[in-house]
C-alpha cells in the first residue's frame, strides 16, 4: 500500500511540473509553490 502511495505522489508531482503557468493559475497554485511541491521527496507528504 505504501509503495502505491509513493508511486502516485511521484507521478503527480512530475505531472505538476508539466503544467504551464496558466494551468497552474486555474488550479490556484503559483509556479514557486508547484516547484516546491515537485521537489519534495516522494516519501514526504
Amino acid at each position: 500500500m505504501k509503495l502505491e502511495i509513493w508511486v502516485e505522489r511521484y507521478t503527480q508531482r512530475k505531472a505538476l511540473m508539466q503544467l504551464d503557468d496558466t494551468m497552474l493559475k486555474d488550479i490556484g497554485i503559483s509556479r514557486a509553490k508547484a516547484e516546491a511541491e515537485a521537489n519534495k521527496p516522494f516519501w514526504i507528504k
